[in-house]
């Protein structure tokens, strides 16, 4: 079962990958072209590719934290226990990015 999870994590690392290459290579030639050509909407459709490298790095980002293990933490003073990732604040972060 893990060996299976890590595998689908790879898998999803490198398709995150392939993603942010194609979209650099995408936004760099729709932006040379936009100036070279002075077009307004390639030059705008490359930025939005530019937006879109973001949101796959912080799909990137939370791939490879979620390869870390949980961390234990027990609260005292009502003694539920609650296992929760040590970066657990970053997902919220790659969640707001990502809907820009």
């Amino acid at each position: 079962m893990n060996e299976q999870r890590y595998s689908n994590l790879k898998l999803g690392e490198r398709g995150a990958m392939i993603s942010i290459l194609a979209y650099i290579i995408l936004s760099a030639l729709k932006l040379s072209v936009g100036y070279i050509s002075d077009s307004e909407a390639l030059k705008a459709d490359g930025l939005n590719n530019t937006t879109d490298i973001l949101a796959s790095l912080s799909v990137l980002i939370g791939l490879r934290l979620s390869q870390k293990p949980a961390m234990k933490i027990i609260f005292m003073a009502t003694g539920n226990r609650k296992w929760s990732h040590r970066w657990s604040h970053l997902s919220s972060l790659s969640l707001l990015v990502s809907r820009f």
